[in-house]
């Protein structure tokens, strides 16, 4: 299948479909390759990185899945769409942290991709985080 994300309301109806749970989906790669991206764009601040994006380095690394699969309620969802939300910000020059390039980092995340189309698609995934996050449904992550 391939990495994807979906946002499921709870299940209700134990006659419903899992089809008819699904909220929204969509393939989440910038929010999976996020953590590996900032790493990347800031050399040797591992631990800079780590200390303040702690989500998106749980959903980047492929061992804290399991069978391939990550789900996040929403306490985990709040925190981990704060942490995109800012690294956002900080790609943009809009916030700050010590001894993190923002552009640098963007430049390592955004890799291929025409910013407009790359840009279009972080929203997308903000969308569907804030939409889990406002009305308590889960996330489930796939590799």
């Amino acid at each position: 299948m391939g990495r994807w994300m979906e946002v499921v309301r709870a299940q209700r109806d134990h006659g419903s479909s899992r089809e008819e749970n699904v909220v929204g989906e969509i393939a989440p790669n910038p929010l999976i390759d996020a953590f590996h991206a900032l790493c990347q764009g800031n050399p040797g601040k591992g631990e800079t990185v780590r200390k303040h994006f702690p989500m998106l380095e749980a959903v980047g690394t492929g061992d804290r899945y399991a069978d391939e699969e990550m789900s996040l309620q929403a306490e985990a969802i709040e925190r981990l769409l704060g942490e995109f939300q800012r690294l956002r910000r900080i790609c943009r020059r809009e916030e700050f942290i010590t001894g993190l390039d923002g552009p640098s980092a963007y430049g390592a995340w955004r890799t291929s991709w025409q910013p407009e189309e790359f840009e279009r698609w972080l929203d997308s995934i903000e969308k569907l985080l804030e939409e889990a996050a406002a009305s308590g449904h889960s996330v489930r992550l796939l590799l």
